[in-house]
Order: structure tokens, then sequence, then C-alpha cells
């Protein structure tokens, strides 16, 4: 189970970097806020524990067996492809706040209300 918590790494830190990167770029472009070098500092720091905890975590569980917590079985790999979900999910977010995603859904379906008389 460790190679797959290794196998995994470089996607969690693909994903990371798409996270990372939406959330800066939409705070500044999107939402307005002016860059803060601290706020990236810490914005860092957090994301180093966050992965090592995940990762932290795999390798644990990896040494003591599977983890039940009520009905969840927890594994090595369930641990380390949620991470790499949650950050992927998250840059989505941002990418979809970027591209004003929302809005051309809430357009498309306005027009979906008109009747297209087709020729």
């Amino acid at each position: 189970m460790v190679n797959t918590v290794i196998e995994y790494l470089p996607y969690l830190a693909i994903a990371v970097v798409i996270n990372f990167t939406t959330g800066i770029y939409q705070n500044i472009n999107v939402f307005g806020y002016k860059f803060d070098f601290k706020k990236l500092v810490n914005g860092i720091i957090k994301m180093l524990i966050i992965i090592g905890s995940f990762v932290g975590g795999a390798f644990i569980y990896e040494k003591i067996g599977t983890l039940n917590i009520g009905d969840i079985e927890l594994t090595p790999d369930i641990i380390i492809i949620s991470a790499v979900v949650m950050y992927f999910t998250k840059g989505m977010i941002n990418l979809k706040e970027i591209l004003k995603l929302e809005s051309l859904i809430k357009l498309e379906e306005e027009l979906d209300d008109y009747d297209i008389i087709e020729r």
C-alpha cells in the first residue's frame, strides 16, 4: 500500500498546484483582493500541513492496518485518493469562478425557456 501512496503523490502535487494557482488568480483578478505575501506564505504552510497530514496518515495506517470509523473502513488508498480528489475539486471550483461558468449556465437556462422557431 505504500507503493500506492507514493504512486499518487505526483497527482496530489498536481491537484494542489491547480488549487493553489487558481485560488490566487481568483482572489486577485475575480474578487479584487490585493496580493498579500504574508497570506501567500500562510497558504503554503497550510497546504504543506494538510498534505503532510494526509500522506502521514496514509503511512501510519499502512503500519496499523485498516481503521474502522463507524461504517467507514479507512485504508491508505482511500486517504491519499481523498486528498487528491479534495484538492482537485477545490481547484475546479476556483476555475469555474474564473471562467464565470455559472453565469453562462444561467444564461443557457434562460435561453432554453424561449421557444426557438426553426426555419
